[in-house]
């Protein structure tokens, strides 16, 4: 028979994890089916049926770090077994097998953030196939409701899809009279009737003029929005809710956001990527 394997999170019930504001929670694994929604940190449980004698694991592959400078850690607790243990540290895909001696099945899951939802404008984050990996990530998805038939190829689809849909939907910000910069301003509130603080926490030097800052969180919402900053004087440019919904902002310079995406869901601003 072949061999089947559930991925379950250590302590499905009670394990939350909080994503851009939204609580999201476990559930217990479907037998044969690779997983989304598993949480960076938490132990992993791997669990095979329906083979003979004695199971033998391998982890295949493990994601790096966010700027792809180091491997992963993590590690099977053990090699035999009818169940084996992992504690995901990076966010990706791991990715390993399972064999009784006789026939053999691979496994697959992804641990971190909530995968963006093309069809709904959410284009990230998007998972990076694992090596190795062909049809052991069969999450069920919008075209096969019993588990993805065609493997990565899927996933990469996605990631054209969402490459193509950013390059129609990213604000142009070449007008601005200065560089090119936009400092993500997430703590609120600014007060706009003075210049801003010369803060390190937001800007890299005291040069901020003439430069795009972006304000959320504000006390009053309507004054969210992407700001051209002259000397004591706030312009808004763009107000989050006249933007089209799926409209992405990449954030240029700055001490703490430097590097980060976000896009505009049409009802609140996510942040989707990090430095």
């Amino acid at each position: 028979m072949t061999i089947v394997v559930t991925i379950d999170q250590a302590d499905p019930i009670t394990a939350r994890r909080n994503v851009m504001g939204g609580l999201m929670r476990a559930t217990p694994g479907v037998a044969g089916l690779a997983r989304e929604d598993l949480e960076p940190e938490l132990e992993v449980t791997l669990t095979a049926a329906n083979g003979v004698g004695s199971y033998t694991w391998t982890l295949i592959d493990a994601p790096t770090s966010p700027n792809v400078d180091a491997d992963s850690a993590a590690v099977l607790s053990a090699t035999t077994g009818a169940a084996v243990t992992i504690t995901p540290d990076f966010v990706g895909t791991y990715y390993g097998s399972v064999t009784d001696g006789k026939t053999t099945t691979e496994w697959s899951f992804y641990a971190g953030p909530p995968l963006g939802n093309i069809a709904g404008g959410e284009y990230f984050p998007r998972r990076v196939p694992a090596f190795r990996e062909a049809l052991a990530h069969n999450v069920p998805d919008a075209i096969d409701a019993a588990g993805n038939r065609k493997g990565w190829s899927r996933e990469w689809r996605r990631w054209f899809a969402a490459i193509g849909n950013i390059n129609a939907r990213l604000i142009d910000l070449a007008a601005s009279v200065g560089p090119r910069r936009v400092w993500a301003v997430a703590l609120g509130p600014v007060d706009l009737g003075a210049a801003p603080p010369v803060d390190p926490a937001f800007y890299d030097d005291v040069d901020f003029d003439n430069d795009y800052t972006m304000l959320n969180l504000q006390t009053n919402p309507a004054e969210n929005g992407i700001y051209l900053k002259m000397g004591a004087v706030w312009l808004q440019q763009y107000l989050f809710s006249d933007l089209p919904t799926g409209v992405q902002i990449l954030v240029l310079q700055g001490t703490v956001y430097r590097g980060t995406q976000w896009q505009w869901t049409g009802v609140a601003l996510k942040q989707f990527a990090w430095v």
